[in-house]
């Protein structure tokens, strides 16, 4: 009978290091990390799996996501990232932050988000959520 410990990473692989809340239920997860890439695995178990016992795509998709994301940081040497955080709505915050930055406001909802904190730029009560990020 063979057994394997489904804790140890697999020959080539060691523990993943970037945790999230998304990917927490699917732990252990493992990485394999190169120059240009950031491989990550898992060993499948019935958890993982839809109603016809296959690993389920989404599951496969967001490591996939994943996996890309680190990769292109790790080519590029960006971190890169989305940052969300309350907003003052003053176009003045938003120009010290690119300045200072290069980053944008990405993303501010369409209906305004009440992010009860002051603005993460000057302190001003924040009107609404926004999503800065740099272009690459």
């Amino acid at each position: 009978m063979h057994t394997t410990d489904t804790l140890a990473p697999p020959p080539g692989f060691c523990a993943h290091d970037r945790k999230s809340p998304l990917t927490d239920p699917w732990e252990p997860l493992f990485a394999r990390k190169t120059d240009r890439a950031v491989v990550l695995g898992l060993r499948a178990g019935p958890a993982h799996a839809n109603s016809r016992g296959f690993v389920h795509g989404g599951l496969i998709g967001a490591l996939a996501d994943n996996a890309m994301g680190l990769s292109c940081a790790r080519t590029t040497g960006h971190a890169g990232g989305f940052v969300t955080g309350a907003w003052c709505g003053d176009p003045e915050c938003e120009a010290k932050v690119k300045a200072e930055t290069k980053a944008t406001i990405r993303y501010v909802p369409l209906e305004a988000k009440d992010p009860g904190a002051p603005c993460v730029v000057c302190g001003r009560p924040g009107v609404d959520e926004a999503t800065w990020a740099i272009a690459y």
